[in-house]
């Protein structure tokens, strides 16, 4: 299967308002024959753009006037939500049960998939992105009590 695209995200053969044309394909990812298999951070940084570009494309032709600011303000609310959501279905320790579960997905899945469309629009390699801060937070310490605001922060300039 191709997946052609415009510089913009928006698929071959649709319109793109910034290009401000039908596409032509300007690049294309093979799934399957080309999918990386040099290592698991190769295989994770390409899913992840696969998922973002496809997400983008959508919310582009979607929401055209969306903005920064706009995604960021929905993606809040949407936090809130899921946050509203655990505290209801009871799971801030765990989720072992079924009933409120599919809720929560969605909620999570809302907040991903405004953060795909942010990284998307500001051309953030979502893949590189995660892997490079995980890198660094794995070498922070970190507070073994919460903190005030309910959560445990890393320690700063000890």
């Amino acid at each position: 299967m191709s997946i052609n695209r415009c510089k913009h995200g928006a698929s071959s053969g649709t319109f793109c308002p910034e290009c401000k044309n039908n596409l032509a394909p300007i690049f294309s990812v093979e799934l399957g024959a080309d999918t990386p298999k040099n290592s698991d951070n190769d295989q994770f940084n390409f899913w992840m753009n696969y998922i973002k570009m496809e997400v983008g494309a959508w919310a582009s032709k979607t929401f055209p006037k969306a903005n920064n600011k706009t995604i960021l303000t929905h993606l809040r609310d949407e936090v809130k939500e899921l946050s509203e959501a655990s505290i209801r279905h009871g799971f801030y320790d765990y989720m072992d049960a079924q009933l409120g579960k599919d809720n929560i997905e969605q909620e999570l899945a809302d907040c991903f998939m405004l953060l795909l469309h942010f990284a998307d629009r500001n051309k953030i390699d979502v893949g590189k992105a995660i892997l490079r801060k995980f890198e660094l937070v794995k070498q922070r310490e970190y507070e073994t009590e919460i903190n005030e605001k309910g959560y445990f922060s890393h320690k700063v300039g000890e």
